[in-house]
């Protein structure tokens, strides 16, 4: 795939735990075109 040229950083802050797991499912996990920091996987523990 390659290194991406381009970056994001998302916040949180704005949403609930539901709400963000909910973004992270549909829009993060499992997708191909978006590399997660490690570390930052588990929208639960950050793990």
């Amino acid at each position: 795939m390659g290194k991406p040229n381009k970056y994001i950083s998302v916040s949180v802050e704005e949403y609930t735990f539901g709400e963000w797991e909910g973004v992270y499912n549909e829009c993060v996990k499992g997708k191909d075109n978006v590399l997660v920091k490690p570390g930052y996987t588990n929208p639960k523990t950050f793990e």
